[in-house]
């Protein structure tokens, strides 16, 4: 009876923790407006460093589960892409010296990248006129990790491979 009822708390606590951390993480995604490039790498959330990143990417793979329009999933794969260029330039400018945690959201970043390629090719025009911001936010991005690439403070295998990637997504939006 105690056993089962240790369980039982241990899987409310984890339900409860999972819960309040997804509000957490919703608040700030949903606060709208420019921010500063500094404003931006603070708000990369937890990084690849932390043991309690996994919560993250499960969340991220929580909401690829329950996403059913491609509108919604491009949207997610979005957020997933900026995101791990914030993680990445959040660990070069506080000097991370953990080229493991570097390659995790790069890895991250390819993940959603090949997943955004096959949502794209899905959409309708009228969903790709809708996302006009979405791809701007994408480009600011991918230019910020294609300077952190160029200047070297990161190495990446396959970085031809990513921009030709880029470019057949944005081609999608070009009419």
């Amino acid at each position: 009876m105690k056993k089962s009822m240790k369980y039982s708390f241990f899987a409310l606590l984890l339900v409860v923790s999972f819960f309040v951390s997804s509000i957490a993480f919703a608040s700030e995604e949903s606060s709208e407006g420019e921010n500063s490039p500094t404003e931006e790498v603070s708000s990369a959330g937890i990084l690849p460093t932390n043991p309690f990143h996994f919560m993250k990417e499960f969340r991220w793979g929580f909401k690829r589960f329950f996403s059913n329009s491609p509108f919604r999933k491009f949207g997610l794969e979005e957020q997933i892409q900026i995101n791990a260029v914030l993680e990445i330039s959040k660990m070069i400018s506080m000097k991370i010296d953990n080229p493991s945690a570097i390659e995790k959201s790069v890895l991250a970043f390819k993940e959603s990248l090949n997943n955004m390629k096959e949502i794209s090719s899905s959409l309708t025009e009228k969903n790709m006129s809708e996302l006009s911001d979405s791809v701007s936010r994408l480009k600011n991005s991918w230019m910020r990790l294609r300077r952190l690439i160029s200047s070297g403070k990161i190495e990446v295998d396959g970085v031809s491979d990513m921009y030709s990637e880029m470019s057949e997504i944005l081609s999608n939006f070009s009419y």
